[in-house]
């Protein structure tokens, strides 16, 4: 037995060979996975990519309530002319949380965090314990104490030491006042 090559075979293979024709036209070309694409994402343009537990962001990119950890004992001693901490232990280390930026983007004012309530201050500012930090998650294990009186500017060489931890909402910052 062998093909069938009458008139209306024939014609069958060509509709056949027409509508493959057709169906694989109208379809783009598949693209390498390997081939750069223009317009990619970025840090640069998109910091939300960046904001992860743990990152090191440069100083530029900072905002107010970003909540940093491994600011190292001896360098906050240094940056606040001795008052923190006043006991320097190698290797312990402080959170940072940033206050406000400063003028012309040349950098971003700070505050030490202690997990130690003040017993002297009038008054005094902490993050609550159970606070989730948006961007990461992060929640906060204990209160952490604002050091409002020693805040400085943060030199980027040390800004971009610090792990990211999150952004802390207003609503978990919470104010004491003593009478």
């Amino acid at each position: 037995m062998g093909c069938r090559t009458d008139e209306r075979g024939a014609k069958g293979h060509a509709a056949a060979a027409a509508t493959f024709a057709r169906k694989n036209v109208t379809k783009p070309p598949l693209e390498s996975p390997w081939k750069s694409k223009t317009g990619s994402l970025s840090a640069q343009g998109n910091l939300e990519l960046s904001l992860t537990i743990n990152a090191h962001i440069p100083l530029k990119f900072w905002r107010k309530n970003f909540w940093f950890a491994g600011a190292r004992d001896e360098s906050l001693h240094a940056l606040t002319g001795g008052e923190f901490s006043r006991d320097i232990v190698a290797g312990k280390t402080h959170p940072v949380l940033a206050l406000n930026m400063l003028e012309h983007g040349v950098g971003c004012s700070v505050c030490p965090c202690s997990s130690k309530k003040p017993q002297s201050a009038a008054c005094y500012r902490f993050i609550r314990q159970g606070c989730k930090l948006s961007h990461t998650g992060h929640v906060m294990d204990r209160n952490s104490y604002l050091v409002d009186g020693l805040a400085f500017s943060i030199p980027s060489s040390l800004a971009y030491e610090l792990h990211f931890k999150g952004e802390v909402p207003q609503l978990c910052v919470a104010a004491v006042e003593k009478d």
